[in-house]
């Protein structure tokens, strides 16, 4: 027998459906702001507070979870639908509101550091995302669930044994197999965004991979891997050469390719992302501008346009960066969010019109007089 929550919850009303308005306002809050928790006065000045666990890295990892969700939707179509229909029924909400609490997770896992280094505040964290969803409204027995992610984010059976904790005391019947799968994702979608830090990368430290037995669907988890490579090296974030570490050759050795040439980390490039007004939209809208609702700009990285249009066009509508897009950010987005290449050719094309306004009428009247002259010595001669 299911043991479910009797109460049906609507996450519309929360305010937690604006995915994207919450988002930049947890970047600022939680991302841009000193570790020693200080308050800094203009958070959107100075230096960058958090060059490793800052906003950008939060941002992505939200990116991931779609993108990771809609390719094991896509190769595990009954497995993955079975998990979210689990964990809707349980909590008596629907699979939009169980994807989009994961992001939220997936946002706030890193808002109780203290510093860079390896991660001793998952807890912390865990805190700060479990007051936060019951502040906005979320039950608390379904924030305890989306809790335990983050305090056991790398700790898969303390993980198991905290949903068994939790099931008894609110007397109810999740499977641990369908809150394993969003665990997953979390996990996954932080993993790959060490590909920044690291100089190499195995596929096997994805718990998905196992799950792509299939020689092309794992193929396209590797693409995947390949296309955030890519995202980070253009947003001017990979620390040093990266090689990917992949399934075994013919020879019965671990392949190894070449997944980032060489760092690009740059505290200024990375500024114009993190500093801009709305920090997240600005941080995703190399994917979003392709695949979201908003598509006023375009990708300034044509690798990442191309990766996007072949592969997230999953059946299951949560696969974006963030599919709720609220139309008012993508209104009064600053221009600094623009990317520099189009600035650059904005400007250029200003430059070449006064050129042509101030010196245009010169350049008629002198092709006129070298003219008459030509004529001249034609008849001269």
């Amino acid at each position: 027998m299911l043991m479910a929550r009797k109460e049906k919850f609507d996450l519309k009303i929360t305010g937690l459906d604006q995915f994207t308005t919450r988002a930049n306002e947890i970047a600022c809050i939680y991302y841009l702001q000193p570790f020693n928790g200080e308050a800094k006065a203009d958070i959107l000045s100075g230096k960058l507070e958090r060059p490793v666990h800052g906003a950008m890295h939060v941002s992505r990892v939200v990116s991931y979870v779609g993108l990771l969700h809609n390719l094991q939707f896509k190769h595990r179509h009954k497995a993955v639908q079975k998990y979210l229909e689990n964990l809707s029924a349980v909590f008596n909400t629907d699979n939009e509101s169980i994807l989009l609490l994961t992001k939220y997770a997936a946002m706030l896992h890193d808002a109780g550091r203290k510093a860079e280094g390896p991660d001793k505040w998952d807890a912390d964290s865990a805190d700060i995302t479990s007051n936060y969803l019951i502040k906005k409204k979320v039950p608390a027995e379904i924030a305890a669930y989306f809790k335990a992610l983050i305090e056991y984010k790398d700790d898969l059976r303390g993980f198991k044994k905290q949903i068994d904790g939790l099931n008894n005391h609110y007397q109810l019947s999740v499977d641990v197999s369908a809150i394993e799968y969003v665990h997953g994702l979390l996990h996954d979608s932080d993993c790959l965004d060490v590909i920044r830090t690291r100089s190499s990368f195995d596929m096997d430290y994805l718990s998905c991979s196992k799950s792509f037995k299939d020689i092309g669907a794992y193929r396209e988890l590797k693409k995947l891997v390949k296309f955030v490579a890519t995202l980070i090296s253009t947003q001017k974030d990979a620390g040093c050469r990266t090689i990917l570490v992949s399934e075994e050759t013919q020879q019965g050795a671990r392949a190894r390719e070449v997944l980032i040439e060489s760092a690009t980390f740059r505290e200024a490039g990375k500024k114009r992302y993190e500093h801009s007004e709305y920090p997240f939209s600005t941080i995703t809208k190399d994917i979003n501008d392709k695949y979201g609702k908003s598509k006023q700009q375009h990708s300034a990285n044509p690798r990442i346009e191309k990766w996007v249009a072949d592969n997230v066009h999953g059946e299951y509508p949560l696969s974006a960066v963030n599919t709720n897009v609220d139309h008012e950010d993508s209104k009064t987005m600053r221009p600094e969010s623009a990317p520099l290449r189009t600035e650059k050719i904005k400007i250029n094309n200003t430059r070449i019109s006064k050129f042509i306004a101030i010196y245009g009428k010169f350049l008629v009247e002198f092709l006129s007089k070298v003219s008459q002259f030509a004529r001249g010595v034609e008849v001269l001669g």
